[in-house]
């Protein structure tokens, strides 16, 4: 591993370039069935509830006489694009997990996830040594551990189609397992899948607790929650880990990954690409960007964007942040070259301006003109070293006096991991934000060796 510091930090974006992706919808179960695709939702209510039966998600009790504060749940749809076209229409039922109580009804709640440093290391790593990549989707991921504690539910809307015979009032559901919007739910289904795969020999990696390894080092697992890519170059050590995850949980075998967190895949004469074009033009058409005139950078060179004052007029806040959330994604997804200026309008989330709320619109017509850029990792014996660049302004931040630190991370041809973030402290020369910048990035080399 090599790090340079180079004021030429487009060197390491030498991968990104043209191409495509998908995903997305919503409603309440009201508009589900009156909906001219009702039926499509109907079915999908119906798998879901037959599912939670058949894993004895949870048992039926009166509650009588019985003290019990049983919370409320709800419907939430989503219309998933394959990366064919063709669509896949899911419901799912989620408790209301914000009417639980701490120290009541839940306890410790963290659990770990991938990163998606991860995923593009992997990927460059399957691009440089010709690896498979396949992917997996668990379909009821927090179905399967048991929670901790009695936790009680409102009957589902629905719940009549599943139940031949009408229930007695005041039946409420007692969990048995874990669901969706429960608050400790991410941490109980970790736990379960990480005993499960250690017992099945794949030992996970110190520094990212979602990366697994097999112990001769033939293949590697990414957990994304209750998403998996196995990579391997052996077809059949991906066919036994295969059967084994099947034999414990309910999966879908997607095979070759083409699609994977709204991160799209395409494949090509030994080269991978990431992209995730649709989810541009999805944001695009969403803050109604569609029509306007791309610009050839994402921000004015020597922007001075100042904090909001009393006398000047804020944009609505929810809006900008909401637009600033969808941009955080392309940036911890694909798109380094939006990293800087993305972290830059960040700050002022709280209270934004016209004047930041126009700079952020820059983006989008930025992001209008690139749509399809991609990264490209590339089969070559000649990028086999990780090389990274550092990089920092002087007090550049016009409020505090703070400066910026920036790095990249380039493999097989083009970033893996990247970032820009103000210093935490106040740099008293040029020299000194220079090795602050260092830090950040060896620290992140360290992690990546």
């Amino acid at each position: 591993m090599r790090l340079s510091s180079s004021k030429q930090v487009r060197n390491a974006f030498a991968g990104l370039e043209a191409s495509d992706e998908a995903e997305s919808d919503l409603l309440s179960y009201q508009e589900a069935l009156s909906q001219s695709r009702s039926a499509n939702w109907k079915e999908a209510m119906r798998s879901e509830l037959l599912s939670r039966k058949n894993n004895k998600t949870w048992d039926y009790i009166e509650k009588g006489s019985m003290n019990i504060k049983a919370i409320g749940s709800r419907w939430v749809y989503i219309l998933k694009t394959n990366h064919d076209g063709s669509h896949r229409f899911r419901a799912r039922l989620v408790i209301k997990g914000y009417e639980q109580v701490p120290g009541v009804d839940f306890g410790e709640i963290f659990a770990p996830v991938g990163r998606l440093v991860s995923y593009r290391l992997l990927v460059a790593l399957a691009t440089l040594n010709k690896w498979d990549i396949h992917y997996m989707d668990i379909s009821t991921a927090f179905l399967n551990p048991p929670v901790d504690g009695n936790i009680y539910m409102q009957l589902p809307e629905g719940i009549d189609w599943l139940e031949s015979s009408k229930l007695p009032p005041n039946t409420v559901c007692r969990l048995n397992k874990a669901i969706y919007g429960l608050k400790q739910a991410p941490r109980l289904w970790y736990n379960h899948i990480d005993q499960f795969l250690q017992k099945i020999r794949l030992y996970r990696f110190p520094n990212d607790c979602n990366l697994y390894i097999a112990n001769d080092r033939q293949l590697l697992l990414l957990l994304y929650v209750d998403d998996i890519l196995i990579v391997s170059q052996l077809s059949n050590w991906i066919r036994d880990i295969k059967e084994k995850l099947h034999a414990q949980y309910e999966m879908k075998d997607l095979g070759l990954a083409r699609l994977f967190l709204g991160i799209e895949l395409d494949y090509s004469m030994g080269n991978l690409r990431l992209h995730q074009s649709e989810f541009i033009q999805t944001i695009l058409w969403r803050f109604n960007i569609t029509i306007c005139n791309g610009v050839s950078t994402p921000m004015e060179t020597g922007l001075k964007l100042l904090v909001a004052t009393e006398q000047d007029q804020l944009v609505e806040s929810s809006k900008y942040q909401s637009l600033i959330g969808s941009l955080m994604y392309l940036v911890v997804g694909t798109r380094p070259d939006i990293a800087f200026p993305v972290a830059t309008l960040s700050k002022f989330i709280a209270k934004s301006t016209n004047q930041h709320y126009l700079a952020v619109k820059r983006i989008l017509r930025y992001l209008k003109q690139t749509s399809n850029w991609a990264l490209i990792y590339q089969n070559s014996e000649h990028q086999r070293e990780i090389v990274a660049y550092s990089d920092s302004d002087f007090a550049g931040n016009f409020g505090d006096q703070k400066s910026t630190s920036g790095y990249i991370f380039a493999l097989a041809g083009t970033a893996i991991s990247w970032k820009a973030k103000k210093q935490s402290l106040v740099s008293l020369s040029s020299t000194e934000a220079e090795y602050v910048s260092y830090t950040e990035a060896v620290r992140e080399a360290l992690w990546l060796r």
